[in-house]
């Protein structure tokens, strides 16, 4: 009796394990699957970010390598060098990305595949926001040059400049004021000092924009490149025809943006004095400035405006300088006592002065176009690229934007005739959906930029 006890009660120990693995069992084997089918799926979520993050990257690292090198700015062609620009071939390209980057085998998609455990695919794949460089009517170009340039930028320059340009409208409307008019009556040259006749036949008979250019520079030294100004991208934007992108922009817009901009444009693009000019302009500071089609034209009107600003300040130079008033004074009194008309001693003094400063203003412009630098104030010069500066801070932000963008896409239609500026993107944001082996879907939006 003792050993069929003993069997039956081995045999209900048995029974009471086996029971206990299969209640176990039963409960651990679906937290198991449960388990196993989260991590499947945060795997597959994981994969897909760092799949959608390589292939905008990759994108993004398709930029304009002719545009880095000529103007510091990185964004993508998207005529990637075939006519029109489209944002159909960014869409190819995008999807070109993930094909490589994603499952390609069925086989992948087994359950315990050991080359891919997820079996992530992508099953659609657009770009549903870009930003274009000529957006926000040309403050997006502004921001990605003020950023080209920040790093190189010496500060300092800064305040001597923009003292400048505080002073630039008081003394280029005094320098319009000091025409010679009929307050000076007229008077028979052989009356004058040999001196004077000197100084009268190197002053121009009319202070316009030719009769002062002819008086300062060689035409046929000055070149002779123009372009279209129907063909120009101010033309497009003009006629509503320019690329818009729909991604939202954070403008930036102060002094200190607007100086930054102009000395991005001055290393960027070429004036008179530059050597070697390569844009489709010779003279490409000018044209934004003047925005004039030939390169003389514009020249024209720079040469101008220097030099109404030269004279205001020589005037004031001259008319604080008692010597030369002193000197103009005695001159002016000889002459009026020859013609026996004392009455014209103050009108022949100012029009000597005015003849001084004159004759000193064609002296900085020669030294300018040279190369060389001019006194501004005692202990302050200014070389030719300083006046552009100045003159860049009196004008309107979008207009220096857009002209600006003209020499740009200009210069790269010498290599690309059909390259259009506004085609060029600087950020971008995609929309991608996956799907794993079990049939759960993963929407990924991503936005890359240049600009940040």
């Amino acid at each position: 009796m003792m050993k069929n006890t003993e069997s039956i009660n081995g045999g209900s120990c048995a029974g009471y394990i086996t029971v206990f693995a299969s209640l176990i069992l039963g409960t651990l084997l679906p937290l198991f699957f449960l388990l196993f089918q989260g991590a499947v799926r945060a795997s597959a979520f994981v994969e897909a970010n760092c799949i959608s993050d390589v292939v905008t990257e990759s994108l993004m690292a398709e930029y304009s390598v002719e545009m880095l090198e000529k103007y510091n700015i990185f964004s993508i062609d998207t005529s990637y060098g075939m006519g029109s620009p489209s944002l159909g071939r960014i869409n190819a390209h995008l999807n070109n990305y993930l094909f490589m980057n994603t499952s390609k085998d069925t086989s992948d998609r087994q359950l315990f595949s050991i080359y891919n455990l997820t079996g992530i695919r992508n099953t659609f794949a657009e770009t549903t926001g870009v930003t274009y460089i000529t957006d926000n009517d040309g403050e997006v170009f502004r921001d990605l040059a003020v950023k080209a340039v920040e790093d190189e930028f010496n500060i300092s320059l800064f305040k001597k400049i923009y003292d400048l340009s505080t002073l630039w409208g008081e003394y280029e409307g005094k320098g319009e004021e000091v025409k010679l008019s009929g307050e000076i009556k007229e008077i028979s040259s052989d009356a004058l000092p040999e001196g004077l006749k000197t100084l009268l036949k190197d002053t121009p008979d009319e202070k316009s924009p030719s009769a002062v250019f002819s008086l300062i520079c060689n035409v046929e030294t000055v070149s002779a490149k123009s372009i279209e100004s129907a063909g120009t991208l101010s033309a497009r934007k003009a006629a509503g025809q320019v690329n818009k992108g729909n991604l939202e922009h954070e403008v930036d817009a102060g002094i200190y943006e607007k100086f930054m901009f102009g000395e991005y444009l001055l290393r960027h693009m070429s004036n008179f004095t530059s050597k070697d000019p390569c844009g489709a302009l010779k003279y490409e500071m000018e044209y934004i400035i003047a925005g004039k089609e030939s390169d003389e034209d514009n020249l024209k009107s720079v040469i101008y405006r220097i030099f109404l600003v030269r004279e205001g300040i020589n005037i004031a130079k001259i008319e604080g300088d008692e010597k030369r008033c002193a000197e103009a004074d005695g001159i002016a009194t000889a002459i009026s006592l020859a013609l026996l008309n004392p009455e014209l001693q103050p009108f022949l003094k100012h029009g000597i002065l005015v003849l001084w400063a004159t004759k000193d203003s064609r002296d900085d412009l020669e030294k300018l176009l040279k190369g060389e630098e001019v006194e501004l104030f005692e202990g302050i010069t200014l070389s030719y690229e300083d006046h552009l500066r100045a003159m860049l801070l009196l004008t309107s932000k979008s207009r220096e934007a857009w002209r600006g963008m003209d020499m740009m896409e200009a210069g790269m239609r010498l290599s690309n005739p059909e390259f259009r500026l506004d085609g060029c993107i600087t950020d971008i944001n995609t929309r991608m959906i996956y799907e794993n082996r079990f049939g759960h879907e993963y929407e990924i939006n991503m936005r890359k930029s240049y600009e940040n």
